[in-house]
Protein backbone atom coordinates (compact mmCIF):
# COMPACT_ATOMS: atom_id res chain seq x y z
CA UNK A 1 0.00 0.00 0.00
CA UNK A 2 1.35 3.12 -0.73
CA UNK A 3 1.05 6.67 1.40
CA UNK A 4 -1.22 9.20 0.57
CA UNK A 5 0.69 11.63 2.41
CA UNK A 6 3.94 12.14 4.54
CA UNK A 7 1.97 13.24 7.26
CA UNK A 8 0.29 10.36 7.32
CA UNK A 9 2.59 7.60 7.09
CA UNK A 10 4.76 9.48 10.04
CA UNK A 11 1.21 9.43 12.30
CA UNK A 12 0.98 5.66 10.99
CA UNK A 13 4.52 4.78 11.87
CA UNK A 14 4.38 6.59 15.08
CA UNK A 15 1.29 4.91 16.02
CA UNK A 16 3.13 1.45 15.32
CA UNK A 17 5.55 2.29 17.55
CA UNK A 18 3.31 3.36 20.14
CA UNK A 19 1.44 0.27 20.16
CA UNK A 20 4.80 -1.78 20.26
CA UNK A 21 5.71 0.17 23.57
CA UNK A 22 2.42 -0.76 25.18
CA UNK A 23 2.73 -4.20 24.48
CA UNK A 24 6.05 -3.85 26.27
CA UNK A 25 7.61 -6.42 23.39
CA UNK A 26 11.61 -7.06 24.04
CA UNK A 27 13.88 -6.80 20.94
CA UNK A 28 17.07 -7.46 21.07
CA UNK A 29 20.78 -7.15 19.31
CA UNK A 30 22.82 -10.38 19.08
CA UNK A 31 25.90 -7.32 19.06
CA UNK A 32 24.53 -5.07 21.75
CA UNK A 33 22.59 -6.70 24.19
CA UNK A 34 24.56 -9.57 24.70
CA UNK A 35 27.60 -9.15 27.00
CA UNK A 36 30.65 -11.30 28.11
CA UNK A 37 31.31 -13.43 30.03
CA UNK A 38 28.55 -14.85 28.00
CA UNK A 39 25.38 -16.85 29.50
CA UNK A 40 24.00 -19.62 28.43
CA UNK A 41 20.56 -18.80 27.70
CA UNK A 42 17.47 -21.27 27.01
CA UNK A 43 14.10 -21.06 25.29
CA UNK A 44 11.45 -23.07 25.58
CA UNK A 45 13.65 -25.95 26.00
CA UNK A 46 15.85 -24.93 23.27
CA UNK A 47 18.86 -22.77 22.96
CA UNK A 48 18.07 -19.38 22.31
CA UNK A 49 18.41 -18.20 18.80
CA UNK A 50 17.75 -14.94 16.23
CA UNK A 51 14.74 -14.92 14.52
CA UNK A 52 14.97 -14.38 10.35
CA UNK A 53 15.94 -11.00 10.70
CA UNK A 54 18.62 -11.49 13.19
CA UNK A 55 17.18 -10.26 16.15
CA UNK A 56 15.28 -11.71 19.66
CA UNK A 57 12.15 -10.85 19.87
CA UNK A 58 10.06 -11.41 23.56
CA UNK A 59 6.50 -10.67 24.50
CA UNK A 60 5.90 -8.87 27.33
CA UNK A 61 6.54 -11.16 30.01
CA UNK A 62 7.71 -13.80 28.32
CA UNK A 63 10.86 -15.48 30.03
CA UNK A 64 13.97 -17.91 29.14
CA UNK A 65 16.58 -19.37 31.26
CA UNK A 66 19.96 -17.28 32.08
CA UNK A 67 22.48 -20.06 32.57
CA UNK A 68 26.70 -20.25 34.16
CA UNK A 69 27.16 -24.09 34.16
CA UNK A 70 30.10 -25.32 35.42
CA UNK A 71 31.60 -25.41 39.08
CA UNK A 72 31.71 -21.99 40.86
CA UNK A 73 30.12 -19.92 37.71
CA UNK A 74 27.46 -17.57 38.72
CA UNK A 75 25.32 -15.12 37.55
CA UNK A 76 25.95 -11.66 37.49
CA UNK A 77 23.23 -8.81 37.70
CA UNK A 78 24.65 -4.98 36.98
CA UNK A 79 27.69 -5.27 38.60
CA UNK A 80 26.64 -7.86 41.97
CA UNK A 81 27.55 -11.88 41.21
CA UNK A 82 24.40 -13.59 43.01
CA UNK A 83 24.40 -17.20 44.75
CA UNK A 84 22.93 -18.90 41.80
CA UNK A 85 24.06 -20.42 38.37
CA UNK A 86 20.70 -20.43 36.63
CA UNK A 87 18.05 -17.88 36.59
CA UNK A 88 14.69 -17.40 35.09
CA UNK A 89 14.48 -13.41 33.30
CA UNK A 90 11.31 -11.84 32.10
CA UNK A 91 10.66 -9.55 29.06
CA UNK A 92 9.95 -5.83 30.05
CA UNK A 93 9.95 -3.78 27.50
CA UNK A 94 12.62 -3.21 24.66
CA UNK A 95 15.98 -4.38 26.35
CA UNK A 96 14.57 -3.88 30.03
CA UNK A 97 14.31 -7.18 32.15
CA UNK A 98 12.99 -8.36 35.27
CA UNK A 99 15.57 -11.22 37.44
CA UNK A 100 13.27 -11.49 40.82
CA UNK A 101 13.52 -8.05 42.54
CA UNK A 102 16.12 -7.31 39.58
CA UNK A 103 15.00 -4.48 36.95
CA UNK A 104 17.59 -3.77 34.35
CA UNK A 105 18.92 -3.93 31.09
CA UNK A 106 19.23 -7.10 29.06
CA UNK A 107 23.08 -6.92 28.66
CA UNK A 108 23.95 -6.63 32.42
CA UNK A 109 22.75 -10.10 32.94
CA UNK A 110 26.25 -12.22 32.34
CA UNK A 111 28.44 -14.99 34.32
CA UNK A 112 31.32 -14.43 36.76
CA UNK A 113 33.40 -16.44 34.47
CA UNK A 114 32.61 -18.14 30.73
CA UNK A 115 30.07 -21.40 31.54
CA UNK A 116 31.59 -24.59 30.78
CA UNK A 117 30.69 -27.23 28.73
CA UNK A 118 31.05 -31.10 28.92
CA UNK A 119 30.47 -34.22 27.47
CA UNK A 120 27.70 -36.93 27.62
CA UNK A 121 28.49 -40.43 26.09
CA UNK A 122 25.23 -41.78 24.64
CA UNK A 123 24.01 -45.30 25.22
CA UNK A 124 24.72 -47.82 21.41
CA UNK A 125 27.25 -45.57 20.17
CA UNK A 126 27.63 -44.81 16.60
CA UNK A 127 28.73 -48.46 15.02
CA UNK A 128 32.13 -50.71 15.02
CA UNK A 129 32.90 -49.91 18.57
CA UNK A 130 32.97 -46.47 18.31
CA UNK A 131 31.15 -43.95 20.95
CA UNK A 132 28.76 -41.41 20.52
CA UNK A 133 29.27 -38.62 22.66
CA UNK A 134 26.97 -35.01 22.98
CA UNK A 135 28.85 -31.89 23.53
CA UNK A 136 27.24 -29.19 25.39
CA UNK A 137 25.88 -27.72 28.61
CA UNK A 138 24.70 -29.28 31.53
CA UNK A 139 21.96 -27.00 32.95
CA UNK A 140 20.82 -28.58 36.27
CA UNK A 141 18.93 -32.33 35.93
CA UNK A 142 19.02 -31.04 31.84
CA UNK A 143 21.87 -31.39 29.49
CA UNK A 144 21.32 -29.20 26.37
CA UNK A 145 23.68 -30.73 23.52
CA UNK A 146 25.29 -28.14 20.66
CA UNK A 147 26.61 -30.99 18.46
CA UNK A 148 27.22 -34.63 18.83
CA UNK A 149 30.61 -36.80 18.05
CA UNK A 150 31.69 -40.43 16.96
CA UNK A 151 35.05 -40.91 18.69
CA UNK A 152 36.69 -43.73 18.36
CA UNK A 153 38.22 -44.39 21.89
CA UNK A 154 40.77 -46.89 20.13
CA UNK A 155 43.14 -44.88 17.53
CA UNK A 156 41.79 -41.74 19.65
CA UNK A 157 39.95 -40.05 16.72
CA UNK A 158 37.03 -38.48 16.01
CA UNK A 159 34.98 -40.19 13.33
CA UNK A 160 32.49 -37.55 12.50
CA UNK A 161 30.40 -34.73 14.10
CA UNK A 162 26.97 -33.92 13.65
CA UNK A 163 25.17 -30.90 14.47
CA UNK A 164 21.82 -28.86 13.21
CA UNK A 165 22.01 -25.82 10.73
CA UNK A 166 19.26 -23.63 10.43
CA UNK A 167 18.59 -20.46 9.16
CA UNK A 168 19.51 -18.53 12.12
CA UNK A 169 22.86 -20.04 11.50
CA UNK A 170 23.83 -17.30 9.05
CA UNK A 171 23.52 -14.72 12.27
CA UNK A 172 26.91 -15.13 14.38
CA UNK A 173 27.72 -12.58 17.21
CA UNK A 174 31.40 -11.11 16.82
CA UNK A 175 34.03 -10.14 18.63
CA UNK A 176 34.75 -13.57 20.64
CA UNK A 177 38.25 -14.17 21.67
CA UNK A 178 38.77 -17.91 20.40
CA UNK A 179 39.69 -19.88 23.32
CA UNK A 180 42.24 -22.75 24.44
CA UNK A 181 40.65 -26.14 23.07
CA UNK A 182 40.58 -28.91 25.74
CA UNK A 183 40.26 -31.70 26.12
CA UNK A 184 38.08 -33.48 28.58
CA UNK A 185 38.20 -36.68 29.81
CA UNK A 186 37.76 -38.51 26.50
CA UNK A 187 41.55 -38.87 25.73
CA UNK A 188 42.92 -40.33 28.58
CA UNK A 189 46.42 -39.64 29.27
CA UNK A 190 46.96 -38.81 25.42
CA UNK A 191 47.68 -34.87 25.63
CA UNK A 192 46.17 -33.33 22.61
CA UNK A 193 47.63 -29.99 22.99
CA UNK A 194 51.33 -31.67 23.34
CA UNK A 195 50.56 -33.56 20.05
CA UNK A 196 49.72 -30.80 17.38
CA UNK A 197 52.66 -28.34 19.20
CA UNK A 198 55.24 -27.72 16.55
CA UNK A 199 57.91 -29.61 17.88
CA UNK A 200 55.99 -32.28 17.85
CA UNK A 201 55.07 -32.33 14.31
CA UNK A 202 58.62 -31.09 13.19
CA UNK A 203 59.74 -34.42 14.54
CA UNK A 204 56.50 -36.97 13.15
CA UNK A 205 57.62 -35.48 10.34
CA UNK A 206 61.03 -35.86 9.90
CA UNK A 207 60.06 -40.06 11.09
CA UNK A 208 58.63 -40.04 7.57
CA UNK A 209 60.55 -37.62 5.66
CA UNK A 210 63.44 -36.68 6.97
CA UNK A 211 65.75 -33.98 7.14
CA UNK A 212 63.14 -32.50 4.82
CA UNK A 213 60.97 -32.16 6.87
CA UNK A 214 61.34 -27.84 7.28
CA UNK A 215 59.92 -27.99 4.00
CA UNK A 216 56.37 -29.20 4.83
CA UNK A 217 55.90 -27.66 8.58
CA UNK A 218 56.45 -24.08 8.89
CA UNK A 219 55.04 -20.96 10.82
CA UNK A 220 52.64 -20.85 7.41
CA UNK A 221 52.12 -24.35 6.57
CA UNK A 222 51.41 -26.87 9.36
CA UNK A 223 48.57 -28.92 10.85
CA UNK A 224 46.21 -26.94 12.43
CA UNK A 225 43.25 -27.72 14.59
CA UNK A 226 40.24 -27.79 11.89
CA UNK A 227 36.98 -28.01 13.26
CA UNK A 228 34.41 -30.19 12.68
CA UNK A 229 31.08 -28.17 13.84
CA UNK A 230 32.16 -24.74 12.42
CA UNK A 231 32.12 -22.07 15.02
CA UNK A 232 30.59 -20.03 12.53
CA UNK A 233 27.61 -22.38 12.43
CA UNK A 234 26.47 -21.16 15.96
CA UNK A 235 24.41 -17.22 16.77
CA UNK A 236 24.95 -17.41 20.51
CA UNK A 237 29.07 -16.69 22.14
CA UNK A 238 28.27 -20.01 24.72
CA UNK A 239 27.58 -22.51 22.05
CA UNK A 240 30.74 -20.84 19.62
CA UNK A 241 32.74 -21.61 22.65
CA UNK A 242 31.82 -25.46 22.72
CA UNK A 243 33.35 -26.32 19.68
CA UNK A 244 36.40 -25.67 20.78
CA UNK A 245 36.54 -29.30 22.24
CA UNK A 246 39.29 -31.65 20.80
CA UNK A 247 36.80 -34.10 20.01
CA UNK A 248 35.73 -31.48 17.70
CA UNK A 249 39.05 -31.52 15.69
CA UNK A 250 40.90 -33.26 12.68
CA UNK A 251 44.49 -32.49 12.01
CA UNK A 252 43.90 -29.99 8.74
CA UNK A 253 46.79 -28.28 6.92
CA UNK A 254 46.12 -24.64 7.34
CA UNK A 255 45.96 -23.66 4.32
CA UNK A 256 43.30 -26.04 3.53
CA UNK A 257 41.72 -25.02 7.09
CA UNK A 258 42.15 -20.84 6.16
CA UNK A 259 41.06 -22.15 2.24
CA UNK A 260 38.61 -23.93 0.85
CA UNK A 261 37.50 -25.20 4.76
CA UNK A 262 36.84 -21.45 5.81
CA UNK A 263 34.63 -20.54 2.44
CA UNK A 264 32.33 -23.35 3.58
CA UNK A 265 32.38 -22.05 6.96
CA UNK A 266 31.49 -18.14 6.21
CA UNK A 267 28.45 -19.09 3.68
CA UNK A 268 24.46 -27.58 5.19
CA UNK A 269 20.95 -32.69 5.63
CA UNK A 270 17.78 -31.09 5.98
CA UNK A 271 15.09 -33.48 7.34
CA UNK A 272 12.30 -32.59 6.05
CA UNK A 273 12.90 -32.43 2.48
CA UNK A 274 15.30 -35.22 3.56
CA UNK A 275 17.77 -34.30 1.06
CA UNK A 276 21.58 -33.65 1.94
CA UNK A 277 25.23 -33.18 -0.15
CA UNK A 278 28.85 -34.16 1.31
CA UNK A 279 31.37 -31.62 1.01
CA UNK A 280 35.01 -33.43 0.80
CA UNK A 281 38.09 -31.41 1.20
CA UNK A 282 41.58 -33.40 0.46
CA UNK A 283 43.64 -32.26 3.09
CA UNK A 284 47.13 -32.07 1.69
CA UNK A 285 48.68 -28.56 -0.39
CA UNK A 286 50.91 -30.89 -1.91
CA UNK A 287 49.45 -33.14 -3.85
CA UNK A 288 49.64 -32.91 -7.61
CA UNK A 289 46.33 -33.22 -10.40
CA UNK A 290 47.38 -36.82 -11.07
CA UNK A 291 46.67 -37.41 -7.37
CA UNK A 292 43.61 -35.39 -6.47
CA UNK A 293 41.92 -37.17 -9.64
CA UNK A 294 42.88 -39.98 -8.04
CA UNK A 295 41.25 -39.62 -4.93
CA UNK A 296 38.40 -37.65 -6.25
CA UNK A 297 36.03 -40.85 -5.76
CA UNK A 298 32.51 -39.29 -6.73
CA UNK A 299 30.80 -36.90 -9.58
CA UNK A 300 31.90 -33.70 -8.30
CA UNK A 301 28.22 -31.92 -7.87
CA UNK A 302 29.07 -28.41 -6.95
CA UNK A 303 30.08 -28.26 -10.69
CA UNK A 304 26.47 -27.57 -11.14
CA UNK A 305 24.83 -24.22 -11.41
CA UNK A 306 22.82 -24.67 -8.20
CA UNK A 307 26.12 -24.45 -6.50
CA UNK A 308 27.45 -21.32 -7.71
CA UNK A 309 26.90 -19.85 -3.99
CA UNK A 310 29.60 -21.56 -2.75
CA UNK A 311 33.13 -20.77 -4.15
CA UNK A 312 36.55 -22.43 -3.15
CA UNK A 313 39.50 -20.57 -3.20
CA UNK A 314 43.00 -21.11 -4.35
CA UNK A 315 44.71 -22.40 -1.65
CA UNK A 316 46.44 -25.20 -2.90
CA UNK A 317 44.30 -28.10 -2.02
CA UNK A 318 40.98 -29.30 -4.03
CA UNK A 319 37.59 -29.75 -2.74
CA UNK A 320 34.33 -31.56 -4.13
CA UNK A 321 30.87 -32.81 -3.61
CA UNK A 322 29.50 -36.09 -3.12
CA UNK A 323 25.74 -36.87 -3.35
CA UNK A 324 25.52 -38.76 0.20
CA UNK A 325 25.22 -42.24 -1.07
CA UNK A 326 28.11 -42.11 -3.16
CA UNK A 327 30.47 -40.88 0.00
CA UNK A 328 30.16 -44.52 1.06
CA UNK A 329 34.55 -44.56 1.92
CA UNK A 330 33.17 -42.60 4.70
CA UNK A 331 31.49 -43.32 8.42
CA UNK A 332 28.46 -41.36 7.94
CA UNK A 333 25.62 -41.48 10.27
CA UNK A 334 22.40 -43.37 8.99
CA UNK A 335 19.88 -40.89 7.38
CA UNK A 336 16.99 -41.23 5.30
CA UNK A 337 18.24 -39.30 2.12
CA UNK A 338 16.15 -39.42 -0.74
CA UNK A 339 17.82 -36.18 -2.76
CA UNK A 340 20.39 -33.99 -3.38
CA UNK A 341 20.57 -30.23 -0.97
CA UNK A 342 21.42 -27.48 -3.14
Amino acid sequence: MKCVSLVFCFTALLLAISVADVRGECKLSLQDDFKKPAPVYIKDGVFLAPNPAGDIRLRKSETLAVACPGNKRRVVLGNVTISLDVVEASCVSNTTFRVGQWLGPFKSITCNVQPWFSTQEVKGGCGRGNQLHRVGYQIESVFFSVYEACFDPSLVRTVYVRHELTPASVFFQKGQQRPQFTEGTLFGKVRMSKLYSMKNQKERVQELVGDVADQYITKKEFLSRGHLAARADFSLRACQVATFHYVNTAPQWQRGNAGDWAALEELVFDPLTRKAVVFVSINSPFYNSTITDQLTFCEDVCERKEYSWLTWRDDGTTSFCCNYNDAKVFHLPKLPVSGLFY
